[in-house]
């Protein structure tokens, strides 16, 4: 009997492995494919499920290469104006899934790049800081899983995320958007306009220079250090902290419930208004002219007063001191 049992849960095994291959198509060896790019080409498209994606772009080809890793299968199509890229994943069952997908697309495509992925991540990198990869358009939009982005310039960048974190350095904009339910948005060294809208997370801006942010955060936190350019941020609930760098566009700051802190710059050419419905507005920055003041406001100006500085909290403090 124990041996008739053994043999029943052995072949009850072999069963469900069996079933968990699909009839055709699924493969764990390396895979390799490359495409001309013609000069006629306007929107190069990335959609894969359950693969991490790495775009470089590459001074040494006149094509665009790919090599995917793992489970899956990778092709190519180009139709007319378009060229488009599919990693599906076939694995089901108890068999490993999941891929690295590798694209090198030659630096004198300077269209559209778009990304959609499930499940995984996103790296798009220029070759340096000197030699970045300049584009029309990049989109990237997945449900979850972390991007990356460097040394890119785009005319107009779009991201959009159920659970993420974007990550950008040394980036440049017309204008970007970002996009997310939960998560984090980490720029450093961007310049051009954008607007961020975070359900539940963090914006994290550094070393801003130029153009103008819109922010609309409900549940969490802003902070800006070395930030140069305009903001509009709107928070529900959340602190903003912001260290300026030399202000160049007018900075407005909202929040329904939380605190807002300012370290201003020596010699700042700013106009300051600020105001804490239910809390107080403490300061001890070395302004030159103070227009008007009282414990819960603060109306005054230093150097020309050309950037107006609008600060208003309805539950909560606000904060303004030197740059230490």
């Amino acid at each position: 009997m124990k041996k008739l049992i053994g043999a029943l849960l052995l072949l009850g095994g072999l069963i469900m492995i069996g079933a968990s291959f699909p009839g055709e198509g699924l493969t764990w060896r390396s895979q390799e494919a490359r495409i001309a790019v013609p000069v006629t080409i306007e929107q190069i498209s990335i959609n894969a499920s359950n693969a991490d994606i790495r775009i470089i772009a590459d001074d040494d080809s006149q094509e665009m290469e790919a090599a995917l890793h793992g489970s899956g299968t990778l092709s190519f199509k180009q139709e007319g104006i378009s060229i488009d890229v599919l990693v599906e994943d076939k694995a089901k069952g108890l068999l490993p899934t999941g891929s690295t997908l590798d694209i090198h697309i030659p630096s004198f495509y300077k269209n559209s790049l778009i990304a959609e992925v499930s499940d995984g991540d996103i790296h798009v990198y220029g070759q340096s800081e000197d030699a970045r990869m300049v584009l029309n358009k990049l989109a990237i939009t997945l449900q979850s899983g972390d991007v990356n982005v460097s040394d890119v310039n785009a005319e107009r960048l779009d991201f959009k995320a159920y659970t993420s974190k974007f990550s950008g350095e040394r980036l440049h904009a017309g204008h970007a958007s970002f996009d997310i339910v939960t998560g984090k948005i980490n720029l450093d060294h961007y310049s051009g306009d954008y607007t961020a809208a975070i359900v539940t997370g963090k914006m994290n801006a550094s070393n801003i220079a130029g153009g103008v942010g819109k922010v609309k955060l409900t549940a969490g936190k802003i902070n800006l250090d070395r930030y140069s350019g305009g903001l509009h941020a709107e928070v529900t609930d959340g602190d903003v902290n912001a260290r300026l760098g030399k202000p160049e566009g007018s900075i407005a700051i909202n929040i329904l419930e939380g605190d807002a802190t300012l370290s201003l710059p020596e010699q700042a050419d700013i106009e300051l208004d600020a105001a804490a419905q239910g809390g107080s507005v403490n300061a001890d920055y070395p302004f030159d002219k103070i227009i008007n003041q009282g414990d819960r406001q603060l109306h005054a100006s230093s150097g020309t007063g050309k950037v107006p500085i609008d600060i208003h909290v309805q539950a909560g403090d606000v904060n303004i001191g030197p740059d230490s």
